[in-house]
């Protein structure tokens, strides 16, 4: 949890005037429970600096988990092929 934090904590991306933070998650076919925490916090850390979370995924999997868990509704979902 702290290491995802502290991403945000770093005075570069405090200061950068940041508004997306977008997270390329093509490669990935399955997301287990951590990987959903992750999402979650980064989610919600980028919401404190006023930033908009985009997750572009690839395989269907991953939008029905982002879909049950309902962080399709912090973070928008982009399909690509």
């Amino acid at each position: 949890k702290s290491a995802v934090i502290g991403i945000f904590e770093r005075e570069t991306i405090k200061n950068s005037g940041c508004t997306l933070l977008r997270l390329d998650l093509t490669e990935a076919t399955r997301i287990d429970s951590v990987g959903l925490n992750v999402l979650a916090m980064l989610s919600k850390e980028a919401r404190k600096y006023e930033a908009k979370t985009i997750a572009v995924i690839r395989h269907a999997e991953i939008r029905r988990m982002l879909s049950i868990t309902r962080l399709d509704s912090q973070i928008e979902v982009t399909m690509v092929d």
